[in-house]
Order: C-alpha cells, then sequence, then structure tokens
C-alpha cells in the first residue's frame, strides 16, 4: 500500500486539530452559557426574573426582567426592563476578571426611596447578591500556598435607555412625596471594582416637571475627586415646592426653575458655583377664604419686588467646604450663600432652603455611591 503524500497527512492532522479546538470552543462556551445564566439568577435572587435569557456568541440577552420590591418598598418594583443586552468579555471569563464591555438596559422603570432617615435605597438586594456571588468565586480557586486573587469586575460602558424613574422621598413627606422622571437615559463609563480609583465619565438626561435634568461629568469613587455640571432647565416649581415651602402657609401657584451648578471635588474640597433662576414666579393661598389671600399679600408683594424686567429672580451661590470635615454640612452653607432674598419673600426660613437643597446634593452622592457599592 502505497503512503499517504506528506502534505495530505499534514493537512490531515491540521483539520483534526480544528476540528477538536472548534469542539473545545463550543464546549467552552457552552459551559460559560451555563455559568452565565446561573451568575444571571444569582443577582437577580429571589425576588427578580427574566422571561428569557438568552447567550449568543457576542451578546447575553434577556428579556422582561423584573425585580420586584421588598415589603414595605413604595412601589411593587425596583426595576422593569423590556430588554438588558450584555457584551461580555469571554476570554476574561476564565481569569479572575469579570470584564463586561457593555451592558444597555432598554425601556426600563427604576424606583428608587429615600426613608425617614435619610438612607437612600436602589436595587434592594442587588448589591448582597453581588457581593455573594464574588465571594463564592473567590472562594472556588480552592486550597492554595499562593496568594489568593480577588475577583475584578471591569464595565466599560454602563446605558440606561428610555426609562421612567420614580424618586421616593418619605424624609420630606409622609406618605412619600414622588418626584417623578421620564426619558431617563444615563450612560456610566469605566467602572472597576472594587478599587475604584480610576475616572468614571457619568451623563444622565430626563424629562422632568415639564423641563429638563442633565447632569454631566466625571468622578472618581475612591477618592471622591470629581467634576460634575447640573443643569434643570424650565422645570415647575410646583415639582420642588415641598422642598422649599415645606409647613409654609403659601404655595407656588405657576412659575419654572431653571439651575446651573458646577460641582468640583479635589482632595476632599469641595467647590460649587450655582445660580438659580425663578421665572414668572406666581404664590398662592395656601388657606382659603379673605384671611388666606390677606395672609398672602405681603408674600405676593415681596415677590413682585424682587423680579427684574423680564419677571425674573436670579440668586447666585457657593457651595464650599472640606468634605472629610465632620463639622462641614453642605446644608447650612448652602443655606448661608441663598437663604436671603426669595426665603424672605416666601416666608421660608432660611434653614428650610438650606435644607431641602442639601438633601437634593447629598441624594446625587448618595445614589451613586450606592450604584457602585460603596
Amino acid at each position: 500500500m502505497r503512503a499517504q503524500p506528506r502534505g495530505k497527512r499534514i493537512a490531515v492532522i491540521v483539520l483534526s486539530i480544528v476540528v477538536l479546538l472548534g469542539l473545545a470552543v463550543l464546549i467552552a462556551m457552552r459551559w460559560a452559557a451555563g455559568e452565565i445564566k446561573g451568575r444571571i439568577v444569582e443577582v437577580l435572587g429571589p425576588n427578580g426574573s427574566a422571561e428569557q435569557i438568552d447567550v449568543g456568541l457576542y451578546t447575553v440577552h434577556l428579556r422582561n426582567v423584573r425585580l420586584g420590591a421588598p415589603a414595605g418598598w413604595p412601589a411593587a418594583d425596583s426595576l422593569r426592563a423590556a430588554t438588558i443586552d450584555i457584551i461580555p468579555d469571554w476570554p476574561a471569563w476564565f481569569s479572575h476578571r469579570l470584564h463586561l464591555k457593555s451592558v444597555v438596559v432598554d425601556q426600563y422603570y427604576q424606583s428608587v426611596w429615600r426613608t425617614t432617615n435619610g438612607q437612600l435605597g436602589i436595587l434592594p438586594g442587588i448589591r448582597d447578591n453581588l457581593t455573594r456571588m464574588t465571594q463564592a468565586h473567590d472562594a472556588d480557586q480552592g486550597p492554595s500556598d499562593q496568594p489568593r486573587h480577588k475577583t475584578i469586575v471591569q464595565i466599560d460602558r454602563i446605558e440606561f435607555r428610555q426609562g421612567q424613574f420614580d424618586f421616593f422621598d418619605e424624609k420630606i413627606a409622609k406618605p412619600p412625596y414622588t418626584v417623578h422622571m421620564s426619558n431617563f437615559n444615563a450612560t456610566i463609563v469605566n467602572l472597576q471594582f472594587p478599587a475604584l480609583t480610576d475616572r468614571s465619565i457619568i451623563q444622565i438626561n430626563a424629562d422632568l416637571g415639564g423641563g429638563k435634568m442633565a447632569l454631566d461629568g466625571w468622578m472618581e469613587f475612591a477618592t471622591r475627586d470629581s467634576q460634575i455640571g447640573l443643569t434643570l432647565s424650565g422645570v415647575e416649581a410646583k415639582t420642588l415646592q415641598p422642598y422649599l415651602l415645606k409647613g409654609q402657609k403659601v404655595a407656588i401657584a405657576s412659575g419654572t426653575i431653571d439651575l446651573t451648578l458646577n460641582w468640583t471635588v479635589q482632595n476632599g474640597r469641595l467647590n460649587a458655583p450655582g445660580k438659580i433662576t425663578l421665572n414668572h414666579l406666581q404664590v398662592a393661598n395656601k388657606t382659603a377664604g379673605p384671611l388666606g389671600e390677606l395672609e398672602t399679600l405681603p408674600k405676593k408683594a415681596a415677590v413682585e419686588a424682587l423680579k427684574d424686567d423680564n419677571d425674573r429672580i436670579d440668586l447666585n451661590f457657593v457651595l464650599s467646604g472640606d468634605l472629610n470635615d465632620p463639622k462641614f454640612s453642605i446644608d447650612e452653607d448652602l443655606s448661608k450663600r441663598i437663604g436671603a432674598g426669595v426665603a424672605k419673600a416666601l416666608g421660608v426660613t432660611v434653614e428650610g432652603v438650606g435644607k431641602g437643597a442639601g438633601d437634593a446634593a447629598k441624594g446625587i452622592g448618595n445614589a451613586l455611591k450606592s450604584l457602585i457599592g460603596q
């Protein structure tokens, strides 16, 4: 029998190797698909569900995702999403890095709850579920004389698209006052856990109270160094009334608010110049009848006296201080800066205005901390 030419033998060997490698890749992909589905179920926890989880060659697709709320939560769900698409880095899955190139949450609803004591609840249970998952992953390394490697989670980009967002604030009112935002779109670029020492880019845009809200900037979560710009434009003043007029016998009848705030933190020191503009502000009686009208007249006159020729009231302020100093209070600093003009005109105490706006600033910071698990 004639021996096969050497070239043909080499071709057969190469083809066999390619087939074996292909089978190995398919087996590895099937194993990874099962692992990913299991991890997703772990993250969602007992209150969460996904109608469908499809693991493809490039994308993991979740459909009709729901994260139910715990007892006492002011909404039925903490999160609902029509779709969540994840692009993983498959080679990193077999190392001590969980690398997600992209996460896109589309057509979603999210609720956030601030309790009476000021604690902010975002995606309840998710943080604990993630902690248990990474601890279990680290424990799977088994006994070794070598130093153990902690699991690193790298997310290049998270996008939230076309969302409805409810902020339930029980600290300002009971039952909780609801601030609703629609068309909520947010992007966070470059997150690495647990170090969080890299600069993360943050962008948020939403419809709020007939106007717009936008946040754009960056933050190093580990140090809190940041540069963030916050703007409100054309927001109905009634939407923010509980934060400005709590306990007062006067109410906002109409008007809009514009706000710009440029927030910078470097080495723990805050510097945040800002400007607030009240457009076409009109106050109304909070109590009915002639006595209510009579009581409100001085406040209406004071408001009119503060307006310029364009029917606006402008106030400039600067927040500054050391965030590491326990004596420094954003509330108190803000009350010193903008507590005079409109506060006196509307009969609002300086402390009341400062408290409301300061709580809002703290709420933004707490929300970011909660999202990154600090």
